[in-house]
């Protein structure tokens, strides 16, 4: 479970993605995506319920593309 900044960078990584590339996947707007991302994973912004739920989701399905 997602709870704060460092488990949506973990959650990433697991990812293989940028911060860049994780904001275009949630369809966070603009080019100012990435760095929404980079502040979550700081504490300088909130995470959301629904970014953390969809990461967990990604994490999901990479684990059942493995399995």
């Amino acid at each position: 479970m997602i709870v704060d900044g460092a488990g949506l960078h973990a959650a990433r990584k697991a990812l293989g993605l940028s911060c860049n590339e994780l904001a275009a996947a949630l369809r966070l707007s603009g080019d100012k995506g990435g760095q929404a991302v980079r502040e979550m994973e700081s504490g300088r912004r909130s995470l959301t319920g629904p970014i953390a739920v969809a990461v967990e989701l990604m994490l999901l399905e990479l684990e059942r593309r493995r399995a």
